[in-house]
């Protein structure tokens, strides 16, 4: 059997040079992007913190069992 792969050509355009501007204005995006992730990862993280110190337990939260492990109580006792 012969088989033949087709392969698809992406192509782009782009300018050669861009204005100083231009850079600019797609560095400062690049940056504020970046700090963008950096704040949600900020916020993830105290998030996850602030539930591993408080776990729950039978009597704030009545369906988590009480012989309920201390990650369970964690992460699936909300």
């Amino acid at each position: 059997m012969d088989y033949h792969i087709n392969l698809f050509q992406v192509t782009t355009t782009y300018k050669e040079t861009r204005s100083d501007a231009e850079n600019k204005e797609t560095a400062d995006l690049a940056l504020r992007g970046l700090q963008l992730l950096s704040e949600w990862t900020s916020v993830v993280t105290e998030l996850y913190s602030w539930k591993l110190l408080h776990p729950t337990d039978h009597h704030q939260n009545k369906e988590c069992p009480q012989e309920a492990e201390e990650y369970e109580r964690v992460c699936t006792w909300v």
